[in-house]
């Protein structure tokens, strides 16, 4: 973080070293530091477009807010939990609690977003306001925007684990047909979890954390098939897939909360891949909204490090929306037809995840 202090201290007037500074403040929990940084960004820079400064005047507010709350994801109880989780659509879904209210609410874990999210239904039923606003998202659906709403959940308890000063996403949910008939109430980003070596066993439908120096150190003394994670500057974990009919190896977000795997457009397009398509035209429902009649692949073999699964299902979308802040190209997602084969457990400390094959209840 030095190092950034001393750039803008040297070229004060340059603003990727300000946003810069901003973005690793942020992380750090200099909360403070980093709404300055942003706002000094702001003041010095002339081309930002007006969407992207609204955007940073909400985060702004925001973080001016986080500053006097004090430190966030503070973990208030027991330092490891299990419980159980319905699979519904390819998607692990768990009761949790939030703030003093004893009513379960229904969560998809969802590894494909950094923050979590809150529906804009739960939150007006819960009496959660907004702390802050401002400009908008991308996300994949409709027209790719949704307005960026911030949220603070005082106490978020999971099983026998109790986390405070939760910050959240509130938004707009689009009908998705994935639940099971019954509501999604929100997601739990990698924020929420990423203290706790984080196990999710599709076999048992299993979901666990712990924070215990024993249980991490039985981990990392047995996880020889670990493989690498990269955590993108839009806060995505990313890994690299190999696809039969693809030479080169390619970034994957590994996304538990994606029912089907997915696919860039210009990968779709590729010689040794569009060989694949299929008839089938599927509606898909992101973030953003719902797009129709999107292309669907049956890739013959897809590799995610020593494991790989023969026939996987994926949909080809524009990527765009996701690589504009990513740091590094994203060429698809390994969503839950692929996931729900193994037992992952995830070392967010050391970047990394491991794959244990599982025997599904249901095939």
């Amino acid at each position: 973080m030095q190092t950034f202090f001393k750039a803008v201290y040297l070229s004060p007037n340059e603003p990727d070293y300000l946003f810069a500074l901003a973005q690793v403040s942020a992380r750090s929990e200099r909360y403070k530091e980093a709404a300055e940084a942003y706002s000094d960004f702001l003041s010095v820079s002339k081309s930002t477009d007006a969407d992207r400064r609204a955007r940073i005047i909400g985060l702004i507010s925001f973080l001016k807010f986080l500053g006097g709350v004090g430190n966030l994801y503070v973990n208030g109880s027991n330092e490891q939990t299990s419980v159980k989780f319905e699979l519904v659509g390819n998607r692990p879904i768990i009761k949790l609690r939030i703030n003093d209210n004893e009513e379960p609410l229904r969560f998809v874990l969802d590894t494909g977003s950094g923050i979590s999210v809150l529906s804009e239904d739960i939150a007006t039923e819960r009496k959660i306001k907004a702390v802050a606003k401002g400009g908008h998202a991308r996300g994949i659906g409709g027209d790719g925007r949704f307005a960026i709403v911030y949220g603070l959940l005082k106490k978020v308890r999971l099983g026998d684990v109790s986390i405070k000063n939760v910050p959240v996403y509130i938004r707009k949910f689009h009908t998705d047909g994935q639940s099971g008939g019954q509501k999604v109430d929100g997601y739990i980003g990698l924020a929420l979890i990423s203290k706790f070596l984080t196990t999710i066993d599709y076999g048992n439908l299993t979901f666990s954390l712990t924070r215990k120096e024993s249980d991490r150190k039985e981990f990392t003394d047995s996880d020889g098939g670990s493989q690498p994670l990269r955590l993108t500057s839009s806060g995505f974990l990313s890994g690299q897939v190999e696809i039969q009919g693809v030479d080169s190896k390619l970034n994957f977000i590994v996304d538990t909360g994606a029912s089907v795997s997915v696919i860039s457009d210009r990968v779709s397009r590729t010689e040794g891949v569009s060989l694949f398509s299929n008839d089938e035209r599927l509606r898909v429902v992101g973030a953003a909204g719902v797009t129709e009649d999107v292309p669907t692949f049956l890739l013959p073999r897809v590799t995610f490090g020593d494991h790989s699964r023969e026939s996987i299902m994926a949909i080809a979308l524009d990527l765009d929306v996701i690589n504009e802040a990513s740091g590094f190209e994203q060429a698809g997602i390994l969503g839950g037809n692929f996931l729900k084969n193994y037992k992952l457990t995830f070392d967010f400390r050391n970047s990394k995840v491991t794959f244990v094959p599982v025997k599904l209840e249901k095939e």
